[in-house]
């Protein structure tokens, strides 16, 4: 057992719920343990590029449709498409920061010998992290890794 931060502790089907509020508290937990962490940023991004890309072509398409304008709203739709496509570009870029963030930490200077599946990360991120986050809450309080 080691003396660090508790990392966020909830069930991980209400992670998946609430996964993306719940994806920058456990970016807030591995800025933490690790100062260096870029995920937070990343997120942000990831945040901010699917919601602008949303919000302007919602605008350029209303416009589109009350001017009758067909370009408009295909310009919208190709905004949207792009503000998805590095929504997930960065989404991802997070995530896999964090995972780097995670495994350091607890390797070095919690050492557990904790091992993180790149595919999981892929699949699973938010809610895979969070399995693990229990696991080291029961580690930290009980000293067995289950």
């Amino acid at each position: 057992m080691a003396g660090g931060p508790m990392p966020p502790s909830l069930h991980w089907i209400v992670a998946w719920l609430i996964a993306p509020i719940w994806a920058f508290i456990e970016a807030s937990f591995v800025k933490k343990i690790d100062p260096r962490s870029k995920g937070m940023k990343y997120l942000v991004v990831w945040l901010l590029s699917i919601a602008g890309g949303l919000i302007i072509y919602v605008v350029l398409a209303g416009v589109g449709v009350a001017s009758n304008s067909l370009a408009l709203i295909a310009v919208g739709g190709l905004v949207f498409f792009v503000g998805m496509v590095l929504g997930v570009i960065f989404g991802y870029l997070g995530f896999f920061n964090m995972r780097r963030s995670i495994e350091t930490y607890y390797n070095s200077v919690e050492p557990m010998g904790l091992r993180l599946s790149g595919v999981m990360t892929f699949f699973f991120n938010i809610v895979y992290f969070q399995y693990h986050f229990s696991r080291i809450v029961t580690w930290k309080q009980t000293g067995r890794l289950t």
